[in-house]
């Protein structure tokens, strides 16, 4: 399948800059994955990508070990990143987390997360509880959504591969939680049916018990 990414692309670029700014921070990475790439993958129009999600393993404990604010160490970061951004800011809503309340879907495995607006694009900097990569295979509650660029190549998942090939919206998120799957059916493949209504929601054998009898 071709992808319009490719090195020059201005995704792909900011990706190798914050990749750059984490350059010998020990077990720290950073990839791009999630919406932007599935619909590319599925030929979808540029304009029609709401944003680019990188995912980049918490700084938070290295800044606390180095005696320095975790905030200062990300703000460098954007300043460094994004020179152009026209606005930044710290999103804490019920999509991700909110501090002191509800952690909802697989977002209860994130950290903190920074949106910023920089001329035609908007990104997001999602600061993960571990390693980015495990956090795609493992945390992300729908397959449709897992393939991810770790700076070397575009990987496409088996889950990821099977929903396109199936036109579905399989849960498989390891252990959630009822309220993290009826989170993933009635929230995250709502919002995706919007562009995808030819899929169907799928729900595994072993979440069945949380949708029995809403036809699942």
């Amino acid at each position: 399948m071709k992808t319009k990414f490719h090195a020059a692309s201005e995704p792909i670029r900011k990706l190798r800059l914050i990749q750059h700014y984490f350059d010998g921070v020990a077990n720290t990475k950073a990839i791009l994955a999630g919406g932007a790439l599935r619909d590319d993958y599925m030929g979808k129009e540029h304009y029609e990508i709401a944003d680019y999600d990188y995912f980049i393993t918490d700084i938070s404990k290295i800044c606390e070990t180095n005696k320095v604010s975790t905030d200062s160490a990300i703000d460098i970061l954007i300043d460094q990143t994004f020179p152009n951004a026209d606005d930044s800011v710290q999103l804490f809503d019920t999509v991700y987390t909110a501090p002191g309340g509800r952690q909802k879907g697989s977002h209860a495995q994130i950290q903190s997360v920074w949106e910023i607006q920089e001329e035609m694009y908007t990104y997001q900097l999602i600061f993960t509880k571990h390693d980015p990569i495990i956090h795609v295979n493992k945390y992300f509650d729908i397959g449709f959504c897992k393939t991810y660029f770790d700076g070397k190549k575009i990987r496409y998942t088996n889950d990821f591969l099977h929903d396109v090939n199936n036109k579905t919206f399989t849960i498989v998120g390891d252990d959630l939680t009822q309220e993290q799957v009826e989170y993933a059916i009635f929230y995250h493949a709502g919002k995706l049916s919007v562009k995808y209504p030819e899929f169907t929601v799928i729900v595994p054998e072993r979440y069945q018990q949380f949708v029995k009898g809403q036809g699942f």
